[in-house]
């Protein structure tokens, strides 16, 4: 991780464009119009039993990868 922090520190045009990226998504997927309508469709899969079929944004389904913090 150190490596690529370091990579982000010593190149602007990349910082530049990964911000420019982040906003994007955060505008498109991550804000209220979408978690509102997500929040309905995420009820109606639990009530009928179906799979959580968001790949991306809020009520996506995730695994666990550890419970041991900070390792």
């Amino acid at each position: 991780m150190y490596s690529k922090v370091g990579i982000l520190v010593q190149n602007a045009d990349l910082r530049t464009i990964l911000s420019t990226s982040a906003v994007k998504i955060m505008e498109k997927l991550w804000n209220p119009k979408v978690a509102e309508e997500r929040i309905v469709e995420f009820r109606n899969d639990l009530l009928n039993e179906e799979i959580i079929r968001f790949k991306d944004g809020p009520y996506i389904k995730v695994e666990i990868i550890s419970q041991r913090y900070g390792n």
